[in-house]
Protein backbone atom coordinates (compact mmCIF):
# COMPACT_ATOMS: atom_id res chain seq x y z
CA UNK A 1 0.00 0.00 0.00
CA UNK A 2 1.18 3.29 -0.91
CA UNK A 3 0.97 5.01 2.77
CA UNK A 4 3.40 1.93 4.20
CA UNK A 5 5.64 2.33 1.75
CA UNK A 6 6.20 6.32 1.85
CA UNK A 7 5.76 5.58 5.78
CA UNK A 8 8.60 2.89 4.95
CA UNK A 9 10.98 5.75 3.57
CA UNK A 10 10.31 8.38 5.95
CA UNK A 11 11.65 5.88 8.36
CA UNK A 12 14.57 4.12 6.62
CA UNK A 13 16.13 7.30 5.41
CA UNK A 14 15.94 9.08 8.95
CA UNK A 15 13.91 11.88 7.34
CA UNK A 16 12.83 13.23 10.32
CA UNK A 17 16.58 13.77 12.02
CA UNK A 18 18.46 14.10 8.52
CA UNK A 19 16.50 16.57 6.66
CA UNK A 20 15.05 20.21 7.45
CA UNK A 21 11.99 20.16 4.77
CA UNK A 22 8.93 18.70 5.31
CA UNK A 23 8.01 15.07 3.78
CA UNK A 24 4.51 15.74 2.63
CA UNK A 25 6.37 18.25 -0.08
CA UNK A 26 8.32 15.84 -1.76
CA UNK A 27 5.62 12.95 -1.39
CA UNK A 28 3.91 14.03 -5.02
CA UNK A 29 7.82 13.45 -6.59
CA UNK A 30 7.98 10.04 -5.06
CA UNK A 31 4.82 9.06 -6.12
CA UNK A 32 5.39 9.80 -9.32
CA UNK A 33 8.65 8.18 -9.45
CA UNK A 34 6.98 5.22 -7.86
CA UNK A 35 4.14 5.32 -10.45
CA UNK A 36 6.75 5.64 -13.59
CA UNK A 37 9.61 2.98 -12.15
CA UNK A 38 11.89 5.68 -11.96
CA UNK A 39 14.52 4.90 -9.61
CA UNK A 40 15.64 7.54 -6.73
CA UNK A 41 18.96 7.39 -5.85
CA UNK A 42 20.19 9.56 -3.01
CA UNK A 43 23.20 11.47 -3.62
CA UNK A 44 23.63 13.85 -0.55
CA UNK A 45 26.99 13.50 1.79
CA UNK A 46 26.13 11.94 4.69
CA UNK A 47 24.75 13.80 7.57
CA UNK A 48 27.97 12.84 9.69
CA UNK A 49 30.23 13.83 7.37
CA UNK A 50 28.76 17.24 6.70
CA UNK A 51 28.68 17.82 10.56
CA UNK A 52 32.15 17.03 10.85
CA UNK A 53 33.00 19.46 8.28
CA UNK A 54 30.90 21.85 9.08
CA UNK A 55 32.88 21.67 12.77
CA UNK A 56 36.26 21.55 11.34
CA UNK A 57 36.75 21.91 7.33
CA UNK A 58 37.63 19.94 5.04
CA UNK A 59 40.71 18.64 6.81
CA UNK A 60 38.98 16.62 8.77
CA UNK A 61 37.55 14.22 6.01
CA UNK A 62 39.32 10.49 5.84
CA UNK A 63 40.16 8.83 2.71
CA UNK A 64 37.48 7.12 2.46
CA UNK A 65 34.52 10.02 2.61
CA UNK A 66 37.29 11.80 -0.28
CA UNK A 67 37.42 8.59 -2.31
CA UNK A 68 33.32 8.60 -2.02
CA UNK A 69 32.81 12.17 -2.66
CA UNK A 70 35.67 13.77 -4.68
CA UNK A 71 36.21 12.29 -7.94
CA UNK A 72 38.95 14.54 -8.80
CA UNK A 73 40.85 16.50 -6.44
CA UNK A 74 42.66 18.36 -8.58
CA UNK A 75 39.56 19.71 -10.08
CA UNK A 76 37.71 19.91 -7.05
CA UNK A 77 40.24 22.62 -5.97
CA UNK A 78 40.63 23.97 -9.43
CA UNK A 79 36.89 24.64 -9.51
CA UNK A 80 37.10 27.68 -7.49
CA UNK A 81 39.14 29.60 -9.96
CA UNK A 82 35.95 29.62 -12.33
CA UNK A 83 35.39 32.84 -13.60
CA UNK A 84 32.69 34.62 -11.24
CA UNK A 85 33.27 31.88 -8.76
CA UNK A 86 34.13 34.20 -5.33
CA UNK A 87 31.17 36.24 -6.48
CA UNK A 88 28.89 33.17 -6.80
CA UNK A 89 30.37 32.38 -3.06
CA UNK A 90 29.92 36.21 -1.87
CA UNK A 91 26.01 36.44 -2.88
CA UNK A 92 25.11 32.79 -3.30
CA UNK A 93 26.23 30.93 -0.25
CA UNK A 94 27.40 33.78 2.44
CA UNK A 95 23.76 34.53 1.87
CA UNK A 96 22.81 31.08 2.60
CA UNK A 97 25.09 31.18 5.53
CA UNK A 98 23.37 34.42 6.85
CA UNK A 99 20.28 32.77 6.23
CA UNK A 100 20.65 29.33 8.21
CA UNK A 101 22.57 31.36 10.98
CA UNK A 102 19.94 33.78 11.69
CA UNK A 103 17.46 30.94 11.26
CA UNK A 104 19.35 28.88 14.02
CA UNK A 105 19.98 26.08 12.29
CA UNK A 106 24.34 26.44 12.60
CA UNK A 107 23.97 25.93 16.17
CA UNK A 108 25.44 28.17 19.01
CA UNK A 109 28.89 28.94 16.76
CA UNK A 110 28.59 29.50 13.32
CA UNK A 111 31.43 30.29 11.21
CA UNK A 112 31.15 30.77 7.64
CA UNK A 113 34.79 29.45 6.69
CA UNK A 114 33.87 25.70 7.88
CA UNK A 115 29.67 26.12 6.51
CA UNK A 116 31.97 27.53 2.95
CA UNK A 117 33.66 24.03 3.62
CA UNK A 118 30.84 22.04 4.09
CA UNK A 119 28.68 23.51 1.49
CA UNK A 120 31.32 22.76 -1.65
CA UNK A 121 31.91 19.44 -0.44
CA UNK A 122 28.14 18.66 -0.62
CA UNK A 123 27.96 20.42 -3.98
CA UNK A 124 31.15 18.17 -5.11
CA UNK A 125 29.67 15.37 -3.35
CA UNK A 126 25.97 15.59 -5.10
CA UNK A 127 27.59 16.02 -8.22
CA UNK A 128 30.26 12.97 -7.72
CA UNK A 129 27.60 10.87 -6.67
CA UNK A 130 25.33 11.76 -9.80
CA UNK A 131 28.37 11.23 -11.83
CA UNK A 132 29.27 7.67 -10.77
CA UNK A 133 25.30 6.45 -10.97
CA UNK A 134 25.58 7.87 -14.91
CA UNK A 135 28.21 6.49 -15.81
CA UNK A 136 27.43 2.98 -14.06
CA UNK A 137 24.29 3.06 -15.63
CA UNK A 138 24.66 4.69 -18.85
CA UNK A 139 21.24 6.19 -18.49
CA UNK A 140 19.61 9.74 -17.65
CA UNK A 141 19.65 11.16 -14.31
CA UNK A 142 17.24 13.72 -13.46
CA UNK A 143 18.08 15.33 -9.89
CA UNK A 144 15.99 17.25 -7.48
CA UNK A 145 18.05 19.37 -5.62
CA UNK A 146 18.04 23.19 -3.90
CA UNK A 147 18.13 25.85 -5.45
CA UNK A 148 21.70 27.38 -4.31
CA UNK A 149 23.00 24.08 -5.65
CA UNK A 150 22.14 25.30 -9.24
CA UNK A 151 22.60 28.68 -9.58
CA UNK A 152 24.77 30.23 -12.22
CA UNK A 153 26.00 26.65 -12.83
CA UNK A 154 28.59 27.32 -9.28
CA UNK A 155 27.50 24.62 -7.54
CA UNK A 156 26.77 20.81 -8.44
CA UNK A 157 25.91 21.49 -11.54
CA UNK A 158 28.95 22.88 -12.74
CA UNK A 159 30.69 20.86 -10.90
CA UNK A 160 29.09 18.04 -13.04
CA UNK A 161 29.68 19.52 -16.21
CA UNK A 162 33.61 19.69 -15.25
CA UNK A 163 33.72 16.15 -14.56
CA UNK A 164 32.78 15.34 -18.34
CA UNK A 165 31.92 18.01 -20.63
CA UNK A 166 30.26 15.62 -22.70
CA UNK A 167 27.14 15.42 -20.74
CA UNK A 168 24.11 17.35 -21.60
CA UNK A 169 23.86 18.84 -18.35
CA UNK A 170 20.05 21.08 -18.24
CA UNK A 171 19.23 23.03 -15.05
CA UNK A 172 15.66 24.16 -14.08
CA UNK A 173 15.04 26.87 -11.52
CA UNK A 174 11.52 26.43 -10.08
CA UNK A 175 10.23 30.33 -8.99
CA UNK A 176 13.34 31.90 -9.32
CA UNK A 177 13.34 35.45 -7.72
CA UNK A 178 15.33 37.77 -10.50
CA UNK A 179 18.72 37.76 -8.02
CA UNK A 180 18.02 33.98 -8.74
CA UNK A 181 17.99 33.84 -12.30
CA UNK A 182 19.64 37.42 -13.44
CA UNK A 183 22.86 39.22 -13.05
CA UNK A 184 26.49 38.52 -14.12
CA UNK A 185 28.79 37.09 -12.07
CA UNK A 186 32.06 38.06 -13.76
CA UNK A 187 34.24 40.24 -11.62
CA UNK A 188 36.14 42.72 -12.87
CA UNK A 189 38.57 41.69 -15.30
CA UNK A 190 37.32 38.52 -15.49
Amino acid sequence: DEAAAERDLFEGVEWETRWQWPFEGYVPVFRTCRRLGVPLVALNVDDETLKKVSAGGLGKLTEEEKDKYIVDVAAFKAFSLRPGYSKYVNTVVMNSYAFHANMGLLGDTPNPSTFFAARILWDEGMSSMAYKRIKQSGKMMVVLEGADHVKYRMGSVGRLEEKDPSLKVQSILLNPTAADAGGNLQEEGG
